[in-house]
């Protein structure tokens, strides 16, 4: 965390908004994490991307889902570890879908 002096309390070391370089750290970081969730599960491509908005930046991966590789479901010291890093460093984040297609999003 960056910390700062509060102006009506100087040398307080209240925080400060964080730059731009930790934001895409988190977002980084929360991209690789959503990669490790959805690769194992693919049986076709994967659509990852990235918009900006007045809550953060969301990111959003799809992948068609379908055949065994796509019902193995969540599991493992990965995923655990995959999960963690999302919810530390996410505002919010879900997922959703169906037998077609499923989706992990954050907002970071």
């Amino acid at each position: 965390m960056i910390t700062a002096a509060s102006p009506d309390r100087p040398g307080t070391g209240a925080a400060a908004p964080a730059d731009a370089d930790a934001t895409l750290s988190n977002v980084l970081a929360v991209a690789e994490a959503m990669l490790h969730l959805c690769l194992p599960h693919m049986t076709s491509g994967l659509c990852l991307w990235a918009v900006q908005s007045q809550d953060g930046t969301r990111l959003h991966a799809t992948h068609a889902a379908g055949g065994t590789a796509a019902s193995r479901g969540i599991g493992g010291q990965q995923t655990a570890a995959a999960l963690m890093v999302i919810d530390s460093l996410a505002i919010r984040w879900g997922h959703s879908g169906d037998e077609n297609a499923q989706t992990l999003w954050a907002v970071i």
